[in-house]
């Protein structure tokens, strides 16, 4: 089964790119362009990663990943992106438990292996935890 990502970006020509990228690499994806759609998509879609953009408009990506971390996809593993490359940006989605950052322009060998290993972290935690698998159960 492929793996999920929900990608959450206001900037379409980047979000587009990186859509083909991952797809390119075997995985389903789903796009928003917006706080507020991207935590909509999440509830519905139940992806197994976000990769999630700071500045966007309706909701930012600190609040959608506040949302997140207190909703039903709590453990989904997040990774949040900036063009804001400052260590107290960068610490404040830490805070708010962000699995990783990554500074724009986004070198996208960088990208991917984040994924692939935070995507590997998340299953090897639940198998590991002796639980079902969150899609199995739905």
């Amino acid at each position: 089964m492929e793996e999920k990502v929900l990608l959450i970006d206001d900037e379409r020509e980047f979000v587009f790119l990186l859509e083909g990228v991952l797809r390119k690499e075997g995985y389903a994806v789903v796009t928003a362009y917006d706080g507020e759609e991207g935590l909509d998509k999440a509830k519905i879609e139940k992806p197994d990663i976000i990769i999630c953009d700071i500045t966007m408009p309706k909701k930012d990506g600190y609040g959608v990943l506040k949302d997140i971390r207190q909703g039903p996809g709590k453990n989904t593993p997040f990774v949040m992106l900036s063009g804001i490359d400052e260590f107290k940006k960068i610490e404040e989605a830490y805070d708010y438990e962000a699995d990783f950052y990554i500074s724009k322009p986004v070198e996208m060998p960088i990208l991917l292996r984040s994924v692939r290993v935070l995507l590997d972290v998340a299953r090897n935690r639940k198998t590991s935890e002796g639980g079902q698998d969150e899609k199995a159960q739905r």
